[in-house]
């Protein structure tokens, strides 16, 4: 023999169903990991959003209007769509 011995085909189809099973069962492994990572990602944000919901109290009591600001935008948004009126009718007659 050349230093080695020979492993019978019976033994040899036996070591390939062993690993193909192993390689079977660390791949369903895997899956299970990934799997209990992302149930476990999808909870941690799902009581971070109800720890934030029930703070909506104290975030909409710390909120405040600043009604200046909106008169502000409204006028501005009043402004501009004045002056989009008065260009399509002017360069409708043109």
């Amino acid at each position: 023999m050349n230093g080695r011995d020979e492993i019978p085909d019976s033994l040899e189809q036996q070591l390939e169903r062993l690993l193909e099973d192993a390689e079977f069962t660390v791949a369903s492994l895997r899956r299970e990991l990934d799997g209990a990572r992302s149930r476990r990602e999808r909870e941690a944000m799902l009581r971070e959003q109800h720890a934030e919901i029930d703070r909506l109290r104290e975030h909409l009591a710390e909120a405040q209007v600043h009604w200046g600001a909106v008169r502000e935008f409204f006028e501005a948004a009043l402004r501009e769509l004045n002056s989009d009126q008065q260009n399509d009718e002017s360069s409708g007659e043109g």
